[in-house]
């Protein structure tokens, strides 16, 4: 089998979903041209193009130049799939031109919707108003045309059958997985003298920024001497963090509000105790599992997140908690309660979590089911 990843989404650590699926391709045997690069623009940079006509401009550019290069790989290879990578939902329309003149299969990597995220998580629409409008239908019409859909949760395969009329039999779930060699376990410290808590982002509403700062505020006032915070990022709602915290809060929170690579985050999960998840409210927080909670499993750290749907599918474990979604009350106990309990290492625990369910020998034995459909 010949697979050309095709498009304008980006293949780099900062989307490590689409290198591990190509990598475990070739693990397969499979023939695989990824036509991907490295791209500047973040994903957050290109939602905010919705707000900035300079910005979309320039992502209209970089998409046809990338359409181009992909459409001269699918004429020189024809393959018998095309892989849409995520996010870039247009790309769609190239490839079914292309799937008309080369009998190619059309695959998007749909991870999470598009418009849940512009609209509800966002909020860079108006809900109900015509450009909210515009792009559901758009979206609508371009899922429902690829041959397979790919997402990362059932969850959020239940949103495209239900609210995009997607036929569930062409959507099929893979979750996301990352790099290993990076993410390894880390040892555990032996002689616990304060709790290290670790958060990292990029400050988007999915991750509760302001719920995270009131409960760094709580525990802080609770036990200002047992609790250390290291936070990592910067982004949407990074101001609002730093105005949600006391002045007492941030003398106890070291916060670097660079952008860091996947070696220095894995320092800092190394650093830490316990890793914190997503506490956000929106529709969005229920439906996905964040990179930051797999990569601190796989770092066999304890993670406390908001409960959801999509992490409670997980089997019950000691090294993941869920905490009721936008209480920061609920996120203070459950730190305040590992304060003062005594020290335990539940590394394997969190590390075997990670194993049965993100590992690349779980994502080889999905991606070889979903070749064979």
């Amino acid at each position: 089998m010949r697979i050309v990843f095709f498009g304008s989404a980006e293949s780099s650590p900062r989307y490590a979903r689409t290198q591990q699926v190509v990598a475990r391709m070739r693990e397969l045997g499979v023939d695989v041209h990824n036509q991907l690069r490295e791209r500047a623009a973040s994903s957050s940079a290109r939602v905010g193009a919705f707000r900035n006509p300079f910005v979309a401009i320039r992502l209209m550019l970089d998409m046809l130049a990338s359409w181009g290069a992909g459409g001269w790989a699918a004429r020189r290879l024809r393959p018998d799939l095309l892989w849409i990578g995520y996010p870039a939902l247009l790309d769609i329309m190239p490839a079914l031109i292309l799937r008309r003149l080369y009998g190619s299969r059309v695959i998007y990597d749909a991870m999470i919707c598009l418009t849940e995220t512009v609209v509800e998580d966002r909020k860079l629409l108006k809900r109900g108003g015509r450009l909210h409008r515009l792009l559901f239908r758009l979206e609508r019409f371009l899922l429902r045309r690829a041959d397979c859909l790919v997402v990362d949760t059932e969850q959020n395969r239940a949103l495209l059958c239900d609210k995009f009329e997607v036929d569930c039999d062409r959507v099929f779930v893979l979750p996301i997985s990352i790099d290993e060699t990076v993410w390894a376990a880390s040892p555990v410290r032996a002689d616990r003298d304060v709790l290290r808590v670790a958060f990292w982002g990029t400050f988007v509403p999915l991750h509760g920024a302001k719920v995270i700062a009131e409960a760094v505020n709580l525990v802080v006032e609770r036990c200002p001497s047992q609790v250390v915070f290291r936070v990592v990022g910067d982004g949407q709602d990074a101001d609002a963090f730093a105005a949600a915290l006391s002045a007492q809060a941030m003398q106890a929170v070291q916060w670097d509000r660079s952008i860091q690579t996947e070696e220095q985050l894995k320092g800092l999960a190394a650093w830490a105790d316990i890793c914190l998840g997503i506490f956000g409210t929106s529709a969005k927080t229920q439906c996905v599992v964040p990179y930051k909670v797999i990569h601190a499993l796989a770092s066999g750290r304890e993670v406390i997140t908001a409960d959801s749907p999509a992490v409670r599918g997980f089997q019950h474990s000691v090294a993941l908690e869920r905490v009721p979604a936008g209480s920061a009350a609920a996120l203070a106990d459950a730190i305040e309660q590992r304060a003062n309990a005594p020290q335990r290492d539940n590394s394997a625990l969190a590390r075997e979590l990670f194993e049965s369910n993100f590992s690349a020998k779980a994502q080889l034995r999905l991606i070889k089911e979903l070749l064979e459909k």
